[in-house]
């Protein structure tokens, strides 16, 4: 089963629109995202969000990325 046919539905059982993802880290790096993306001024999702676009359009990647689901910024 490719990963876009896989049903994402909540902890209930329900459709889950809006998926999240986890991301295992230690206590010292999480620190040091929140400070990276303090100095930019966004959420760490945001920061992150312009770091993976930044590293695929870097490695020639040039499909332009959806907009992020999740609050606004």
């Amino acid at each position: 089963m490719a990963l876009n046919e896989i049903p994402i539905v909540s902890k209930k059982g329900l459709p889950n629109p809006t998926p999240n993802l986890t991301v295992r880290m230690t206590p010292e790096y999480r620190e040091w995202l929140d400070r990276a993306a303090s100095q930019s001024r966004l959420t760490v999702s945001g920061f992150l969000e312009f770091a993976a676009i930044a590293y695929a359009k870097q490695q020639g990647y040039d499909e332009r990325a959806p907009k992020r689901q999740g609050r606004s910024r």
